[in-house]
């Protein structure tokens, strides 16, 4: 498993790493299982975060949905009585568009700072990285396409 901390988001360098562990033989399964587990932990990722951006979505719009009332004091402009009148279908057509938008924005907001957390949480894997051994002992030429 020297390999696993060597590697890097760079194919080039990854399929080098691969190539000093394992033989000839053995490199191309190596490269295939590396990038099968990258694109299976990439899929996963992207499937998580899609769907709690979904479920918060729906959550916020919620949220913020049970606030707007129509003996809501804000409503008691008359411009905003006139764009977001919930009395009428334009209105509240209206209105649902600027709390979905609302809804959206804080549903990205907390993704972002959920990856953010994340990527703090895995900043102390850096000090499990080695640095690539010298070429001085290597007997075979490295061969790159």
């Amino acid at each position: 498993m020297r390999t696993l901390p060597k590697a890097t988001s760079d194919p080039e360098k990854s399929a080098a790493h691969i190539a000093e562990f394992f033989g000839l033989t053995e490199r191309a399964d190596g490269t295939g299982l590396y990038n099968l587990s990258r694109n299976i932990g990439s899929s996963v990722g992207i499937s998580v975060v899609s769907y709690l951006l979904t479920r918060n979505g729906q959550i916020n719009h919620a949220t913020i949905a049970s606030h707007v009332t129509a003996t809501n004091h804000g409503f008691d402009n008359s411009v905003v009585l006139q764009a977001w009148s919930p009395w009428t279908p334009g209105g509240r057509a209206a209105l649902d568009q600027v709390i979905q938008t609302q809804a959206s924005i804080i549903s990205y907001i907390d993704d972002f700072k959920l990856m953010m957390i994340l990527s703090l949480a895995a900043i102390p894997l850096v000090l499990l990285l080695r640095s690539a051994p010298s070429a001085d002992g290597n007997d075979h030429a490295m061969v790159m396409e």
